[in-house]
């Protein structure tokens, strides 16, 4: 895990009147009519706003084991609360995350451990599911990055406690490890191990004054990168001095996201009738304007308005900013 920082984004799917609120509001005028288990959630979490919204403060990496996903898998939308318990919040960006679908379909699935004699909130007492306690810990409510150690120095590069873990929060951080696998999956541990890797090894070259790698490294070291916080923890302890900065991690971010949007879009030229391009042109438009109207602190606005603007695409974005 890594630290998020959710952007607290109107966005039209999921505001009043948007089709994810409008179907919230039947579960809500249903709940004593119709049983849990008969409410079918279409997806309007998938809808391009939605999406790009996510991608704005993830990249495109997984909440849990900070694994890339795969050119083929654009992830699933992960709701923190199940919405098989917390239904009235299966439309509420808050409890969002993007995840791989292993961790989502396999280790995660429905579940949300609290700590025993805890109950999930009902309906009836939702106002108190932002003070409820749970044994998961959340990357945009904890300090996750304090709490979490990947032990570069091993050879397989576990996750592990990390030494200045309240004594009231080890249970949660020995619970995520376990319950998301992060040291069972050998796969997910090789990579997580080859990327520290090569970025040990990108270091050595670094420090014998090769500052064309320099920028590959700290890119390496992105929290918008996969395994990136285990290398930003790495050069935490070997070379500090080479770590980026917010707006170095941001202006990587961006560079991806239009490499998509230039990529979809020739495709498009080519077919304009082609789907899936022109889902990915539409994510990574609203992406732009999320990360415009709502950049994560300390980054400023202006730095994505100049941004788009040296790209061109300025004024296209402006029309997804403009619903925001």
């Amino acid at each position: 895990m890594r630290r998020l920082q959710r952007p607290s984004a109107s966005l039209p799917t999921l505001r009043p009147g948007g089709k994810g609120a409008r179907q919230a509001d039947v579960y809500v005028a249903q709940r004593n009519d119709v049983p849990l288990r008969e409410r079918t959630f279409p997806d309007h979490w998938n809808n391009p706003d939605v999406r790009g919204a996510l991608y704005s403060f993830h990249g495109r990496v997984c909440a849990y084991c900070l694994c890339a996903l795969p050119a083929n898998d654009p992830g699933d939308v992960e709701h923190f609360r199940p919405k098989a318990i917390y239904w009235w919040m299966a439309y509420e960006l808050k409890n969002y995350l993007l995840s791989c679908s292993l961790c989502n379909r396999v280790y995660k699935k429905e579940r949300f451990p609290l700590p025993d004699g805890v109950a999930h909130c009902t309906y009836e007492n939702r106002q108190d599911v932002d003070r409820q306690t749970f044994l998961l810990l959340d990357p945009v409510g904890d300090p996750v990055e304090d709490w979490l150690f990947f032990d570069f120095e091993d050879p397989i590069c576990p996750v592990v406690a990390a030494a200045g873990v309240p004594d009231d929060q080890r249970l949660r951080v020995d619970k995520t490890i376990a319950f998301f696998g992060l040291n069972k999956n050998v796969r997910r541990q090789r990579s997580r191990y080859e990327t520290v890797t090569e970025a040990m090894e990108l270091l050595k070259v670094v420090q014998t004054g090769s500052e064309d790698k320099k920028a590959d490294l700290q890119r390496m070291a992105s929290r918008f990168q996969p395994f990136g916080i285990a290398v930003r923890q790495m050069l935490f302890r070997r070379a500090p001095e080479l770590l980026p900065g917010p707006e170095e991690e941001i202006l990587g971010l961006l560079a991806d996201i239009f490499l998509d949007l230039r990529e979809a879009s020739t495709k498009l030229q080519e077919d304009p009738n082609d789907r899936e391009n022109r889902r990915l042109r539409d994510e990574s438009y609203w992406a732009l304007a999320v990360l415009w109207r709502h950049p994560p602190p300390p980054v400023s606005p202006d730095l994505i308005e100049a941004c788009l603007d040296t790209e061109g695409t300025k004024d296209a974005v402006s029309r997804y900013y403009a619903q925001l």
